[in-house]
């Protein structure tokens, strides 16, 4: 009869004696940084046009409709689906309010089209603040709106999402563009704090 004392010797030995052909790392064999693959989204916040501004823009320009017609789960719902990689295009709003009317509503009451979801029912873009979104007045809804509300994601996760991923825009729209960067930041949860930098 095998005793667990004879069992335990056994598997002790057998043990040492696989530690003697353990080999060391080879630090060559190391990942480098341009070996590393990440599933990503690109305009990650991006919440698709609504039903009567996508009638639309695809009346007027059949192409334009084309690059704008998708759409993305919430930031929450793409972790959790393993992507890895977030972007997001950040407009700043000192005052509050820059953002807060799109054409788009206008333009459909005035085709006569049936009238779209609120694309602020909060009135958030009423507020100061940095907006994620991706062509303010065009393609402008977005499944966070304010980038602290983007930013409130796993936070175990969050650094590895946003490695490649916040950009200041300054686009080919000046009129709705802040015309002077002026010093303010955004607190984030843990005391983080996001802060423009002119773009240098």
């Amino acid at each position: 009869m095998i005793s667990i004392r004879s069992i335990a010797l056994t598997l002790g030995v057998f043990s040492s004696a696989l530690s003697c052909f353990a080999v060391a790392p080879d630090p060559n064999a190391a990942v480098k940084v341009n070996q590393i693959q990440l599933i990503g989204t690109h305009n990650s916040y991006h919440a698709g046009l609504a039903p009567s501004e996508a009638k639309l823009v695809e009346q007027k320009n059949p192409k334009l409709y084309q690059a704008l017609e998708y759409r993305h789960r919430p930031l929450d719902e793409q972790l959790n689906a393993g992507v890895r990689q977030i972007e997001l295009d950040i407009y700043a709003d000192r005052a509050g309010g820059r953002y807060a009317h799109p054409m788009g509503p206008d333009a459909v009451a005035a085709a006569g089209l049936p009238k779209d979801p609120d694309f602020d029912p909060d009135g958030l873009m009423r507020k100061p603040g940095f907006r994620a979104m991706h062509v303010q007045d065009l393609d402008y809804r977005s499944t966070c709106q304010q980038l602290i509300a983007c930013l409130q994601i796993d936070s175990s996760r969050r650094e590895i999402a946003l490695a490649s991923g916040a950009q200041l825009l300054s686009t080919d729209y000046p009129a709705s563009e802040p015309s002077q960067w002026t010093p303010y930041s955004v607190g984030l949860p843990g005391g983080a704090v996001v802060t423009p930098n002119n773009g240098s």
